[in-house]
């Protein structure tokens, strides 16, 4: 139950209520030994409080990740573009098609990674 307590705390969904019941002292608890204690407030509050700093951690991380794979799809972008413009003075009016002896000529033209030019 432990698990539960702290996924159910984590989410934020009764953990006053759980609080409360850490807490509680009624009548006799001292006779069966499960007293509630003040310590709870404090373990309860930093438990949300760190839990909170690590969620915000995560979405920041998913935040830069996606920012990060951003630019590399602007970089395979410009990749991309080179190669259609070389292309293009081999194939001047827009074929799709250039002969094959052209093709070595082309990767020349192109700078790696997608052709053999510096």
């Amino acid at each position: 139950y432990a698990m539960i307590t702290l996924y159910q705390i984590g989410t934020t969904e009764t953990w006053p209520d759980i609080m409360d019941g850490c807490m509680w002292k009624p009548d006799g608890c001292e006779k069966a030994g499960d007293c509630g204690t003040q310590w709870a407030l404090l373990y309860f509050l930093s438990f949300m409080i760190l839990g909170s700093f690590v969620m915000l951690n995560l979405v920041i991380t998913v935040v830069l990740e996606n920012f990060q794979d951003a630019e590399l799809i602007e970089r395979k972008m410009h990749h991309f573009e080179t190669f259609r413009e070389k292309w293009s003075i081999l194939d001047p009016d827009s074929t799709k098609y250039i002969k094959a002896k052209s093709f070595f000529v082309f990767l020349r033209l192109v700078p790696k990674p997608l052709g053999l030019g510096a």
